[in-house]
């Protein structure tokens, strides 16, 4: 998957754009839906690794996807992780040429529903900058 240069510097701008970013995300990562990554941003000091993540959060997103369709639950968003210190919340991104995963981790204390919204204002936002391309 090439996507062309300009639209990888946008993507960078959308991450590292602080007023977009609640104090409670630690990290966001955009990769396309076979686990290449397209780019990511850590905030507050954490750190991920990018390629590895990208990889795992491809997979978490289609076996969220095929555990919500077992269960009889259709257009399936996404799923989330609760750990002791924070959240994963995984989300897909479908455009009409290709699918992307975001993948946001939220800091220890972060409310549910605080988390769920902030996330899902990140997913719109990349939504609307990959569909305008």
């Amino acid at each position: 998957m090439n996507l062309p240069p300009e639209l990888i510097e946008k993507i960078k701008s959308h991450l590292n754009d602080s007023s977009l970013t609640r104090d409670d995300i630690e990290s966001l990562l955009l990769c396309s839906s076979d686990g290449h990554e397209i780019a990511s941003a850590n905030y507050r000091g954490s750190a991920i690794e990018p390629t590895q993540l990208s990889a795992m959060a491809a997979s978490f997103a289609g076996l969220s996807l095929t555990i919500a369709t077992t269960c009889g639950k259709k257009d399936a968003l996404g799923g989330i992780v609760e750990t002791a210190d924070g959240l994963i919340i995984c989300g897909l991104i479908n455009t009409t040429e290709t699918d992307y995963v975001l993948l946001g981790i939220f800091a220890k204390g972060v409310q549910h529903g605080l988390a769920l919204w902030s996330f899902r204002n990140q997913l719109a936002g990349f939504q609307n900058l990959l569909d305008l391309n």
